[in-house]
């Protein structure tokens, strides 16, 4: 409650502060002065540029950072730390020599100031005045007078994006900082690991086993155990490619002297909360893959998303008084905008789309960047009133009484399958289409599925291949045309395809893109194969049910991959996997689907930045 209580603070603080700086214009009266910034305002109204793509932002400086011809920067992961410690041994040799001629390399920019995302407030300060901030690009700053003045804590280090501070309450000595900012999508800023203080921040060690570790490059969040300052969480992602993302949630059990990956995810994990009362229980929440939940402290993790549909970016706030009261602000179009208010009464289980009262307009209160600009925070003493932010600043009031909205996807949940089996995923934002989410379907025709592998798994599905010159680059790769796709025949696949909600198999086809008789999943290769020529296996599930005996009818014609379409896939092969179809673990990959569960909200504007 105090660090809400602090960030109001620091919000009202912050608008004061804007106050202050505006125009002033000596001798006037204040209504002529208040008239005259209108008027500013208004001049300079059509230079203004809406901030809605700071992933384009982001990727403009990953771009200035990496050589012609590479597919990326070639810093090491350390290589401001290694550097620093590289000038201070030169120190005496340099400071003995004489002017001379020095030869100069790019090297940067490699950071940008700015951008403060973290804060803790000292429990050792009564008056709640003592504050450690974290910059994006500009390491860590102490006050100790609510903010009116700062001293650098991190003078000899480099500077630290920093993205993330977590203090152990049961030790406040104890700070780890998270280093690293990828929430725009890519690498903003790359990372130096995690950073830790045993003296409340004045001094820092880099954790050794976080130096030039890629897992690490990229720290989102970190959480301690409030009574074990030596029990610490952490989600990460790294880019290295800039097109892939190795994603997961690492544990140490001993303050970060060793690590153990406790879920490895095709999705970037980037939050994580455990329940306010009981530390066993830990929620994460997935990039475009809604919320999984933990009851062991983070050594397993299960699904938690079933009526959420993400698009992008998923945070959450977990009630102080009622822990199974959850919201959830989401990068989502069910609402229509992009921006989607979740709420779950039972502890993650299950999610309803909070939409405006009375039809009325649902706005978009991510302002068009909730991959960037995301926050949820829930009233310290009625928890129906839950505070948003993403460009600007809102205030959702709950109100009674709940409906229903039209059927549609709830959720997926990959489950194990992550283990060799990944995505692409399409421009909406997901790794699945449906002919009911372009109207080509009938609602009725659509059911929640499982597709199952493991040891034994196996049915009959139809095959069809595609001319090696068709689509549109005439390769036989991207742009197909659906009657280009042949029926070939009925051959043996290592999985099943299961209707969960009337209990009966389902027929299935894939396209065999590599025209050898059998499903392969291929990786997904930018470099190599830019053009994914071999690895287009999409999969196809029919709303018909299964006969192991025999094809369908309806299918075996050219395009009969399109008859009674539910869903259709693109898988491809999890990086560092192999694919061997004789030895898959058992998974499955549950799509859910039914009617959304609505509630309704009043919205009050707190502030618009336009």
């Amino acid at each position: 409650m105090r660090r809400l209580l602090v960030g109001i603070a620091l919000f009202i603080a912050g608008v004061t502060l804007l106050l202050e700086h505006q125009p002033k214009v000596e001798n006037l009266p204040v209504w002529d002065a208040e008239l005259l910034w209108q008027q500013h305002l208004e001049r300079i109204q059509g230079q203004l540029i809406k901030t809605d793509k700071p992933h384009e932002f982001a990727k403009y400086h990953w771009m200035i950072r990496t050589r012609e011809g590479s597919d990326g920067p070639k810093y090491s992961a350390n290589y401001k730390l290694d550097q620093l410690q590289v000038a201070q041994r030169n120190r005496g040799k340099f400071a003995k020599a004489r002017r001379q001629q020095l030869e100069f390399i790019e090297r940067g920019p490699g950071n940008l100031p700015g951008r403060t995302r973290a804060l803790i407030v000292l429990p050792s300060d009564p008056s709640g005045d003592t504050w450690v901030a974290g910059a994006v690009g500009g390491g860590l700053w102490r006050t100790d007078n609510a903010g009116v003045s700062w001293s650098n804590l991190t003078p000899d280090l480099p500077s630290l994006a920093v993205s993330t501070i977590a203090m152990s309450e049961s030790d406040p000595n104890i700070i780890y900082v998270g280093t690293g900012e990828s929430f725009a999508g890519l690498t903003g800023i790359r990372g130096d690991g995690i950073f830790k203080s045993t003296d409340g921040g004045f001094s820092w060690t880099q954790l050794p086993t976080t130096i030039n570790n890629d897992d690490f490059q990229n720290v989102n969040r970190i959480i301690v155990n409030p009574s074990d300052p030596d029990v610490v969480l952490v989600c990460t992602s790294n880019d290295p490619n800039f097109s892939s993302f190795n994603s997961g949630i690492f544990k140490s059990t001993n303050g970060g002297t060793s690590w153990v990956k406790v879920f490895d995810g095709n999705r970037r994990v980037q939050q994580l909360l455990p329940s306010p009362d009981n530390f066993n229980i830990i929620y994460a929440t997935l990039n475009n893959g809604g919320v999984i939940k933990s009851f062991n402290q983070g050594n397993s993790w299960v699904d938690s998303s079933i009526g959420m549909v993400p698009d992008g970016r998923v945070e959450i706030a977990i009630a102080p008084e009622n822990p199974n009261l959850i919201y959830a602000s989401v990068e989502g179009s069910v609402s229509g905008t992009g921006s989607d208010l979740y709420i779950s009464q039972d502890a993650g289980a299950n999610w309803a789309i909070v939409v405006e009262e009375n039809n009325g307009e649902n706005l978009d209160f991510l302002g068009g960047q909730g991959n960037y600009d995301n926050t949820v925070v829930i009233h310290p003493y009625d928890e129906n009133i839950v505070y948003v932010g993403g460009v600007n600043l809102f205030k959702f009031t709950i109100k009674p009484g709940e409906g229903s909205g039209e059927p549609t996807v709830l959720g997926v949940d990959v489950g194990q399958t992550a283990q060799f089996m990944d995505f692409i995923t399409f421009d909406s934002g997901v790794f699945f289409q449906s002919k009911l989410a372009i109207g080509e379907a009938d609602p009725e025709d659509f059911v929640s599925i499982e597709w199952r592998f493991g040891p034994s798994r196996s049915q009959m599905a139809h095959r069809f291949t595609v001319p090696v010159n068709a689509g549109t680059n005439g390769d036989g790769g991207a742009g197909v045309s659906d009657m280009d796709y042949s029926y070939q025949d009925y051959v043996e696949v290592p999985f099943e395809v299961w209707d969960i909600d009337n209990n009966r198999q389902l027929m299935v086809s894939f396209r065999d893109q590599q025209r050898d008789g059998r499903f392969n999943l291929n990786p997904e290769d930018d470099n190599n194969d830019p053009n994914f020529l071999t690895a287009r296996e999409y999969f196809f599930a029919h709303a018909i049910p299964y006969n192991p005996n025999s094809p369908d009818p309806t299918i075996t014609v050219n395009g009969g991959h399109e008859v009674e379409q539910m869903y259709f896939m693109w898988p491809v092969l999890a990086q560092g996997a192999t694919w061997d179809p004789n030895n898959l673990p058992d998974s499955k990959l549950t799509i859910n689907y039914g009617s959304v569960v609505n509630r309704f909200r009043e919205t009050t504007i707190i502030s618009d930045a336009f």
